[in-house]
């Protein structure tokens, strides 16, 4: 299947290898508003076409598919014309930046009988699938807590997130998170508190409320001496009515299981071998759905359910009130 990529930026290219690696899709187009990133991009990348005008590869009856690495507000504007000329599209997290344009986009998927997959990263790494293995086999019994506490110095200086746009850094950064929190308790929360500033070098904290367990997201920006990506730290825990899995995330990925108070098993892996493993994970799971041999491995109303729940932590943290969902 050949392949459109929408954007030239950082992120593109560990898509495009990851793509490649899955030996079954092809990238023949990269777009760029900016006409000179699309050609360095693929001039780099050895793709055969580059163009700044967004409807042309839409017009390739070649192209079956493609992948939107815009910034987020620009999401549902090309997803929504590649439906309209009946192809798939792959979406960086998060879907949209608001709840409105994200139903649009999964209206429109379903309307135009196309896949709209959407690429929270973190699903695909073998310690968070791990830690959803034993949640959904209740080995250690029912979930009642599942906690975040992401750690790190941000050098503010060379971010691109435009933090004035709905959600801020808290939907752009942490959809990560909260997309596991939410699969983890394989539910929307009904309840959404938040305190804190929606800022990087700042911290916040979000607390869900599922109708059998609690979640909570703690960050803060400003640890002296962890600076984001190298330095940063970010621990786990699961707490189940019979034991409890925590992990860590830093140079290396550790993770130890307990169940009725005993170490069942444990884990490491370096921080590159896990995120290599995400990317070729979620890339194969998306190429075998886009070719129709396995099914759609996120559904878009789980997306959706993640801009849901991270624009109410971003009003709950603006307005110091609960939100209800």
């Amino acid at each position: 299947m050949h392949v459109a990529f929408y954007g030239a930026g950082s992120i593109a290219e560990r898509h495009v290898d990851a793509i490649r690696r899955t030996g079954v899709l092809d990238i023949s187009w990269v777009v760029s508003r900016a006409p000179e990133h699309a050609r360095a991009f693929a001039e780099k990348k050895g793709i055969p076409r580059w163009t700044a005008d967004e409807a042309g590869p839409l017009a390739d009856p070649e192209v079956g598919a493609v992948v939107v690495a815009y910034p987020t507000f620009r999401h549902a504007e090309v997803a929504l014309a590649a439906f309209a000329t009946a192809k798939h599209v792959v979406c960086e997290k998060p879907l949209s930046d608001s709840v409105a344009s994200a139903e649009q986009m999964v209206a429109a998927a379903r309307a135009a009988n196309r896949l709209l997959l959407v690429g929270q990263l973190r699903r695909f790494w073998p310690v968070f699938a791990g830690m959803h293995e034993l949640v959904a086999s209740g080995r250690a019994g029912s979930l009642v807590r599942s906690t975040v506490d992401f750690q790190a110095e941000w050098d503010w200086s060379n971010r691109g997130w435009r933090v004035e746009r709905p959600g801020g850094y808290l939907l752009d950064m942490h959809v990560h998170e909260l997309d596991l929190l939410l699969w983890f308790a394989n539910q929307e929360p009904r309840r959404v508190w938040a305190t804190g500033e929606n800022r990087a070098e700042r911290e916040g904290t979000v607390v869900l409320e599922f109708p059998s367990s609690f979640a909570r997201l703690d960050y803060c920006g400003r640890v002296s001496g962890r600076v984001y990506p190298a330095g940063s730290r970010t621990r786990y825990q699961l707490a189940f009515s019979n034991g409890r899995l925590e992990a860590e995330i830093a140079d290396s990925v550790t993770s130890e299981t307990y169940i009725g108070g005993t170490k069942v098993a444990e884990s490491r892996a370096a921080i590159g071998q896990e995120t290599r493993a995400g990317w070729d994970g979620m890339w194969a799971a998306f190429a075998a759905a886009l070719t129709g041999s396995a099914p759609s491995p996120i559904a878009p109303e789980e997306a959706l359910g993640n801009v849901r729940t991270a624009l109410a932590a971003a009003n709950a943290m603006q307005t110091r009130a609960a939100q209800e969902l």
